[in-house]
């Protein structure tokens, strides 16, 4: 969930479900996102899960 600005930026306000299930591990994007930010490298950063057949399939 979040709201585009008047300039167009997309800021993220909250997370409807925030924990990620894949391979059968659970996973916070938060602290998936504290990891990914801590790189110098890396200028800002959204993690979000996305379904799949083929892991689901394994559950």
């Amino acid at each position: 969930m979040g709201y585009l600005d008047e300039e167009g930026y997309l800021y993220l306000s909250d997370r409807k479900a925030d924990m990620i299930i894949s391979g059968g591990v659970n996973m916070y994007p938060a602290e998936l996102e504290a990891a990914l930010i801590s790189h110098p490298k890396v200028a800002d950063v959204a993690v979000f899960g996305i379904p799949n057949e083929e892991w689901a399939a394994k559950r």
